[in-house]
Parts: C-alpha cells; sequence; structure tokens
C-alpha cells in the first residue's frame, strides 16, 4: 500500500546560513576564511517533521581551505509547495526568493540586505489563475532585471512574467504550448536579452524575443530535458539534451554546439541514461564535465 505523506496548508522554506567552524573530531587546520552570508535556501513541507538538530548542523567540507562549513538552526518562511528560485529581483544586489503561493499565484521574499540572510514578508501575489508546475527566471526582455517564465499542470502555454526593476510582477503573455513541462533560461546569441528553451510533448522549442515582444520559434529540438553550458569553451552557451528510456527505446545524452549567435549543430551522441545535467568542471583542469 502506497502510504502519503502529511501536508498542510502553509508548507515552508527555510533559511541556513552558512559560518566557518570546527567539526567535532578534526583537528584544527588552522586560520579558515571568514564566513561569507550565502543563505543555502531549502523548501520543506510543513507536514513533515521538523528538523532533528544534526540535520541543520551537518558540516560541508571545504578541503581547499583546509577548514569546514558549518549550518546553523534554520529559519522558516511560510509558502507553498512547489519550485523555489533565488534571484535579485529588485537590484539591490541581494538574492531574493520567487516561489509559488498555491496553486495558482508567484510571490517574492525580498531580502532585508542586512548581511543577516532574513527575508521580508513575502510581497503581493502576482495572480497567474493556473495551475503552477515549474518556474525559471531570467532577463527576458532585455531590460537589465529578472523576469520570470512559468509553466502550470493544466493550461496549454508558457507563462511570462515581466519585472519593473523594483521587483513588482506583471503577466505579460502566454506563449501557446501543448503541456509544457519544463524551461531553461539562457543567453545563447549575446543579445540583452535571454532565450527560452522549452520542453512540451512535441520536443524541446527555441524561442527568441522579437523587437515587438513577441516570442518566435526558432528551432525545436528531440523531446528531453534541456541544459545550457559551455561545452567546448568557446565563451558561448551550448546545449545538453537529456533523453531517458521513457521517451527512446534507447536512451541517450545528445550534445549540441552553438556557433556563438544561437545556431546549434549536433555534436556528439552518448549511450548514457539522464533526466537532468549540470555542465561544470569536477576536475579542476578547465575544462568542463557533464553530471
Amino acid at each position: 500500500m502506497n502510504r502519503r505523506l502529511p501536508r498542510a496548508t502553509a508548507p515552508l522554506v527555510f533559511v541556513v546560513s552558512a559560518s566557518a567552524c570546527a567539526q567535532p573530531g578534526v583537528a584544527d587546520a588552522g586560520p579558515r576564511p571568514a564566513a561569507k552570508h550565502a543563505p543555502v535556501v531549502v523548501e520543506r513541507d510543513a507536514g513533515w517533521p521538523a528538523p532533528a538538530e544534526t540535520e541543520t548542523t551537518n558540516c560541508t567540507h571545504n578541503h581547499a581551505a583546509g577548514g569546514a562549513f558549518c549550518f546553523g538552526e534554520p529559519t522558516f518562511y511560510p509558502t507553498s509547495a512547489g519550485l523555489i528560485r533565488a534571484a535579485d529581483m529588485n537590484g539591490d544586489g541581494w538574492p531574493d526568493i520567487v516561489s509559488f503561493a498555491f496553486p495558482t499565484d508567484i510571490v517574492v521574499f525580498f531580502n532585508t540586505a542586512d548581511g543577516t540572510g532574513a527575508l521580508l514578508p513575502p510581497s503581493a501575489p502576482l495572480h497567474i489563475g493556473l495551475l503552477l508546475e515549474t518556474l525559471e527566471v531570467g532577463d527576458l526582455d532585455g531590460d537589465g532585471d529578472i523576469d520570470i517564465a512559468a509553466t502550470s499542470q493544466l493550461g496549454n502555454a508558457l507563462t511570462i512574467i515581466l519585472n519593473d526593476g523594483e521587483g513588482r510582477l506583471s503577466l505579460d503573455r502566454r506563449v501557446p504550448f501543448a503541456r509544457p513541462r519544463s524551461v531553461e533560461i539562457g543567453n545563447i546569441d549575446r543579445d540583452p536579452e535571454e532565450e527560452l528553451f522549452v520542453q512540451d510533448g512535441a520536443g524541446v522549442t527555441l524561442l527568441d524575443r522579437t523587437p515587438a515582444g513577441g516570442f518566435l520559434r526558432v528551432e525545436t529540438f528531440p523531446r528531453g530535458s534541456a541544459t545550457l553550458g559551455d561545452l567546448d569553451n568557446d565563451g558561448d552557451r551550448d546545449l545538453v539534451l537529456s533523453i531517458s528510456s521513457f521517451i527512446t527505446v534507447e536512451p541517450l545524452t545528445r550534445l549540441y554546439l552553438n556557433d556563438g549567435g544561437g545556431g546549434f549543430t549536433l555534436w556528439q551522441t552518448l549511450p548514457t541514461f539522464t533526466t537532468d545535467a549540470a555542465v561544470v568542471d569536477f576536475t579542476g583542469n578547465g575544462l568542463p564535465d557533464i553530471v
């Protein structure tokens, strides 16, 4: 029998700030770098048991510095279950939190900007009118601030939400899609605005904003999960398309190289099962790896 975890009407976001400290049982390695206010933001449903003390004080080693970073007691903020994103929404240089306000609204928790990592009460919710599923953030209109693209469980459209630069959000438009599942945002052609890769039942569609404010469907790739990263170290963002065995008989990962202007060419195909990917230099040799 499947057991459902208890749920509550007010799930929580909790912020855990990192600080340099000694780890029990490990000899002191000498002076450690000063702690930085870099909150680690995790979502937790209020219906779940509260984290035990050991779960909020675990240490993560910083081998390069010879020290350890410990995480103290969390601060909880009420929000809704779903994705959250960290971004500077009002241009003050401090990361804020964009979150769902279940089931059809989006809110912003602004940083107090005093170095404590605390968040202000949520902004007035922006009503989207659809059952929200995923969201991503990026500069979608090239004005230098962070906007939002959101998908929903029931609506056949990608919702574009623009920011006025002060963190005030407004619904811009809905771009028709057949049940969009996810969206990846990134600048692939070095123009002011970022582009979108939208996954739906037909594939992954590249959207580019037009001067009139609409979106042009530039290209459609096979179905899969899109990740952007510089695979060939030429300074532009390439495409990793993760295709699971649920979509094809043979699972694979396709790598597409960017020509610098947003044109993509299939480079390699890897016989690897993935549902998502990240591009990062894990070996420290200056070359990108795929996880």
